[in-house]
């Protein structure tokens, strides 16, 4: 499944092996790479910046009966760098702009929602939308422009700085937004009933 490309035409995505076990993958051209963080049961991809810099998230083999185990990445060449949100208990990065600016979303210990971060340089910071359902948070994706993609169960929103805009479709009870160029189109799907 592909997942993401960048302006060079470098694709990312996932697959499963013949034992069900995910890693990622890069296609370059006619080549693909297999993207599998050291020593991780599971990797996922989540997009690619123009600078080739993959971000994702990956599984360890310490994972316990509450779950804890999910760690965000960034593979900048063949070097991956582990990302955890300081005092979290499982951690996903989704997404990466140009600039490196990682974002995504963590859990604290025993908790069930999930928070936003964004991670610049080493600084991270944390950021809910303000009307969450079940105060879960989830940023998919930022420009270079520093806009991010946010969604809660049922809507998705538009974070810029401190503002939160939300995302409908006119006729759709549920909207989900999972991309943002630099010039601030969305793309996504909505679910509509009549």
């Amino acid at each position: 499944e592909a997942l993401g490309i960048n302006n060079a035409g470098q694709i990312v995505g996932i697959y499963s092996n013949s034992d069900w076990v995910t890693h990622g993958f890069l296609k370059d051209g006619d080549t693909y790479t297999t993207i599998a963080y050291p020593g991780a049961y599971y990797t996922d991809v989540a997009g690619i910046n123009d600078a080739g810099q993959i971000v994702g998230s990956y599984k360890d083999s310490s994972v316990d009966i509450q779950g804890v185990g999910w760690h965000g990445y960034v593979m900048d060449g063949y070097t991956y760098t582990s990302i955890d949100y300081p005092g979290s208990s499982n951690c996903e990065a989704s997404g990466i702009n140009d600039f490196g600016q990682v974002v995504g979303y963590y859990w604290e210990p025993y908790a069930e929602s999930t928070h936003g971060f964004l991670k610049d340089g080493n600084i991270y910071s944390s950021f809910d939308i303000p009307e969450a359902a079940f105060s879960s948070t989830y940023p998919l994706a930022i420009n270079n422009a520093g806009q991010v993609i946010v969604y809660t169960p049922g809507t998705a929103y538009l974070k810029e700085g401190d503002l939160y805009t939300p995302i409908r479709h006119p006729f759709g009870q549920f909207t989900y937004a999972n991309g943002i160029n630099d010039s601030g189109k969305i793309v996504g799907s909505t679910e509509i009933y009549f």
